[in-house]
């Protein structure tokens, strides 16, 4: 009964349109895997006197459920950790993925949020450790991969980043022939 949470919350995010930042400044589509640019009004992200518009019964779940021993799980930190980030709050997001790395310290969004946050604003050198440490708890998860690639070249370590960018795809070629064997049974 668990798992329900993160992919309900996902689906409600994606048809609400509710968006988060990224990287180069813009917005995409919050909780995406792609985080895609969505539709512009006109020019400028939506916003109500100067604050970030979101779902306020999205932060109304995540909320207490994180206080919920019996039902939370670890990714619902990390998508209060994002709407706290959306929210410019930064701090409270930061500390939201402390409690979840103490609660859950073998979770691997926890440090790959962690790294995300700091490429997003710019911190690069202090994603490092956090995308590193994303990769060894997930080398399965191709998107740590290509997140510890984007990160190595931000701060300077080509050989490193095009090392990450090589086991992205070594990964994915992995992950397309098990899908491939799976669906031919």
């Amino acid at each position: 009964m668990k798992a329900w949470t993160s992919a309900v919350v996902g689906r409600l995010a994606s048809k609400l349109k509710v968006h988060g930042p990224l990287a180069n400044g813009t917005v995409g589509e919050f909780g995406s895997s792609t985080e895609k640019p969505p539709f512009w009004f006109g020019g400028r992200i939506l916003a109500i006197d100067g604050k970030r518009v979101i779902v306020p019964d999205v932060g109304k779940f995540f909320m207490p459920i994180v206080g919920d021993a019996e039902f939370r799980e670890a990714g619902d930190f990390c998508y209060l950790a994002r709407l706290h980030e959306w929210l410019g709050e930064d701090e409270q997001a930061e500390a939201v993925l402390a409690e979840a790395e103490a609660l859950y310290p073998d979770y691997w969004e926890v440090p790959f949020q962690r790294a995300s946050f700091r490429a997003r604003t710019g911190d690069f050198d202090r994603a490092v450790g956090p995308a590193e440490r994303a990769t060894e708890m997930a080398p399965w998860k191709t998107q740590t991969w290509e997140l510890l690639g984007q990160v190595y070249s931000d701060v300077g370590r080509a050989t490193q980043a095009e090392a990450a960018r090589n086991r992205t795809e070594a990964v994915q070629r992995v992950r397309s022939q098990l899908t491939d064997e799976i669906d031919a049974i």
